[in-house]
């Protein structure tokens, strides 16, 4: 396993002589907690790092101002004063804190240290700071990369050459001081050069340096690294794992002490993924999947379910949404769990990478879906999942616009997910659109980025495609033949008309998807849009327009995101009924999680559909931005008896009482 960045923290404090480093959320016991700093005086070095157990891995005075970086193996046993640390003088100081999983660090000198770069060593006021090429001495390092500078005017910076650097976090001009870190991160998977990460800042100085760390990744141990439960059925269940060293791996399928069966996982060579599905009996029913490698009985387990058979009235809770930062371990993916819902809709961006690789897109996968919070929540609920622009392998065109919106993806996206997924259900051979039934609810799950043409490439034949011509027929054919109750669209997107990559770069397809769902409105009243991609809460019940910017105008659509990636700002435009940013201005963007909640409840006759856009903070406290209700179903003539509690309503049955006996009585007797 690569070494890989759990989470990240930030502090600065206002002039005094120590500074206090926070642990991370999410830090466990083993991880690597690594920090650079920067005072705003020569002399503000720290002098008591070694005796309170870090390892100093190379400070120096950069002009005016001090900077350095220190490491140290989290043990939660650590007194947290060993955290404050001294600095020789009061001064302002800002550091920023790195927490580090699967490394093979045991000392300081595991440590691969760069060339230190200063602007006074190399040309002195300027805007540029470089982090100098770092040429790792074994396979599979992670590299991180830090930049620290001040000005003594404000202004931000550009990325000059990113070098297959990713962006992780920074500590950004404040009232405290004008000082400004950044740190960034790559796995390289074989020895040599990573290249110079390079910044350019607006306001020059001679205050700025830079370097590059190389993080060794931890041996792999004996077992699996990851296991999930990936597609939706009533008569079989599907699991992905990831074999960390081994040769075989047997799947074996438990209800309760019952081995109800058994079958070898479909391994690939290369990347240790594979996939298996066991034939269940019993729908809507959780069973338990063990594992045994080359005979081996392993501790990893996973709660597998099956659906309802299709048509069966259900009452049950589901979870959709988007977007978490590479390595998320918020608190949102444990009130997740705690649902126990019935599937995970994950539509896109389970990392930010942005990868034009495969082997950074594999990396970016696992490292998300092996935290702990996530991986407790993937051991004991499904998860469908579509990509969105920055977690699938982007292939630029060349063209005018941004290759992260607007470059195709390559094919190989889809084709390595079906090693963990399966290679059965699909829309499309080319795309990773499904659909299942869950009660008397349809569920579509579309691809809209696999066979998305790139609308900055000068595409010879418009009209352009996101759906891909087979995808598309596969859409339009489910509708017409569905007879559920509720049909729910997982669109990846909210319904909001922007193009860059989304709704308003395929007109021509888009009016005509909506020109042909008008066309069936016995279709068309039994939707409901669950989108994603925005970092923000939008709601329309369906009046919302075209002319406000609406794309699939008179279908209600309901959408909240991300996971654990938040806007400062509302989104939308003109008509919503609710447009709002899921974060204060200046908050940290690590701090809020979303989800969307869909509680249905199905009496056979009447089905309610209840949405509501859940907010988890990083404490974990939630709560509800908005709420949707919406009833399917024919009300049978008469009274209903209802009960107020002051919050909820309850329905109540009619008794006729002869004195004797209480007699329910049917709808038409209490009428």
């Amino acid at each position: 396993m690569t070494a890989f960045v759990v989470a990240n923290a930030t502090v600065e404090n206002t002039g005094t002589a120590s500074i206090t480093i926070p642990i991370p959320a999410g830090t466990q016991a083993g991880d690597l907690v690594i920090f650079s700093y920067i005072a705003a005086v020569t002399t503000g070095s720290i002098t008591d790092f070694a005796a309170k157990g870090w390892w100093d891995l190379g400070g120096a005075a950069v002009n005016s101002r001090s900077w350095g970086a220190f490491a140290r193996v989290y043990d939660p046993a650590t007194p947290a004063s060993d955290y404050t640390l001294t600095i020789a003088v009061a001064t302002a100081a800002k550091a920023l804190v790195r927490t580090v999983r699967g490394h093979g660090v045991a000392a300081s000198a595991d440590i691969q240290r760069g060339t230190r770069w200063r602007r006074q060593d190399n040309g002195g006021a300027q805007g540029l700071i470089v982090s100098p090429t770092l040429t790792t001495v074994e396979d599979d390092m992670l590299i991180l990369a830090f930049t620290g500078e001040a000005t003594t005017t404000a202004g931000g910076y550009s990325v000059t050459d990113a070098a297959g650097f990713t962006f992780g976090a920074e500590v950004t001009e404040s009232a405290a001081g004008i000082e400004w870190l950044t740190a960034w991160q790559k796995e390289q998977s074989l020895i040599g050069a990573t290249g110079d990460l390079r910044l350019t800042y607006v306001p020059t100085s001679a205050n700025g340096v830079g370097i590059q760390y190389g993080i060794p990744s931890a041996d792999i141990p004996l077992g699996l690294g990851f296991r999930l439960s990936t597609s939706l059925s009533s008569t079989s269940v599907t699991a992905g794992v990831k074999l960390n060293e081994g040769t075989a791996v047997e799947a074996v399928l438990m209800d309760g002490a019952t081995e109800v069966g058994r079958q070898a996982v479909t391994l690939d060579a290369g990347s240790g993924w594979g996939t298996v599905t066991i034939a269940a009996p019993t729908p809507d029913h959780t069973y338990e999947m063990v594992f045994e490698i080359d005979g081996v009985p392993q501790s990893d387990t996973l709660a597998v379910r099956t659906l309802p058979t299709p048509g069966t009235p259900k009452s049950f809770v589901a979870v959709a949404g988007s977007c978490q930062f590479t390595a998320s371990d918020h608190p949102v993916f444990d009130r997740i769990r705690e649902e126990q819902p019935v599937f995970l809709g994950h539509m896109g961006d389970l990392h930010y990478l942005n990868p034009t690789d495969l082997a950074t897109w594999r990396t970016g996968f696992q490292s998300s879906v092996q935290t702990a919070r996530m991986q407790a929540l993937l051991d004991a609920v499904p998860m469908t999942w579509t990509w969105d622009n920055h977690d699938r392998i982007i292939v630029d065109d060349g063209g005018a616009g941004t290759p992260l919106n607007l470059g195709r993806t390559d094919p190989a996206t889809n084709t390595e997910w079906r090693k963990l997924a399966g290679p059965a259900g699909w829309a499309s051979a080319d795309t990773a659109g499904r659909t299942w039934v869950v009660g008397r609810v349809r569920f579509i799950q579309t691809d809209q980025w696999t066979m998305k043409d790139d609308p900055d490439a000068g595409v010879a034949t418009p009209p352009l495609t996101f759906l891909g011509a087979a995808q598309k027929q596969w859409f339009k054919d489910t509708l017409d033949a569905t007879t559920e109750e509720v049909i729910v669209w997982l669109c990846q997107w909210t319904g909001q008309n922007h193009a860059n990559g989304r709704w308003g770069s395929f007109p021509d397809e888009t009016a005509e998807l909506e020109a042909f769902i008008d066309a069936r409105p016995e279709v068309k009243n039994r939707m409901v849009l669950i989108g994603g991609d925005s970092h923000s809460l939008q709601v329309t019940d369906g009046t919302r327009t075209l002319a406000d910017g609406q794309r699939f105008a008179g279908i209600p659509n309901y959408n909240i995101s991300g996971f654990n990636r938040t806007s400062d700002g509302p989104q939308g435009g003109p008509g919503w009924l609710d447009d709002r940013a899921l974060r204060a201005v200046g908050e940290s963007e690590s701090i809020w999680g979303s989800y969307s909640r869909i509680t249905v409840t199905d009496d056979g006759t009447i089905l309610t559909l209840k949405w509501e856009g859940v907010r988890v903070n990083d404490v974990g406290a939630t709560d509800i931005m908005n709420t949707q209700t919406l009833v399917f179903g024919e009300v049978v003539a008469g009274y209903r008896f209802i009960e107020w509690d002051g919050t909820a309503e309850t329905e109540l049955t009619a008794i006729e009482w002869d004195g004797t006996t209480e007699i329910p009585l049917t709808a038409e007797e209490s009428v």
